[in-house]
């Protein structure tokens, strides 16, 4: 099974929507919140890719296909590095995946002389804060 973590392409988009809109529904789930992302989420996806830029977008792949993805938000006015999104499709999970994801995180913040990546996960999603049992 191969693994791969690479930076953001212009053929992405549709698959980073899709990603984004799991993303989107997971936090309608735990906030009970069915608004939130509007009626079409994908779309915001187009919004941080904007913000953001394509070279702060990585996708985690297994065979090719995309399990993951995750963003760097770099203020270099106020010094600092955010994580979003971070996404792992639960059937990917478990692989150290995001792990790895937030290493590619840390390693471009390096670049950036920045000292701290925050990372503001919710008490709501336990999943992404509570560490998992090994099996």
């Amino acid at each position: 099974m191969s693994e791969t973590i690479r930076t953001y392409r212009d053929e992405d988009l549709d698959t980073c929507r899709e990603l984004w809109v799991e993303l989107t529904e997971w936090h309608r789930s735990i906030y009970n919140s069915p608004g939130i992302g509007g009626n079409d989420p994908g779309l915001q996806f187009d919004e941080h890719l904007t913000k953001v830029g394509p070279g702060h977008i990585w996708l985690a792949e297994i065979n090719g296909t995309a399990v993951g993805m995750v963003g760097l938000i770099h203020d270099a006015a106020e010094g600092s590095v955010e994580v979003e999104p971070l996404i792992v499709r639960p059937d990917a999970r478990g692989r150290g995946i995001a792990r790895r994801l937030i290493d590619i995180v840390v390693e471009a913040t390096r670049a950036f002389g920045v000292r701290d990546v925050n990372v503001r996960a919710v008490g709501r999603n336990a999943e992404a804060i509570l560490p998992r049992p090994r099996l």
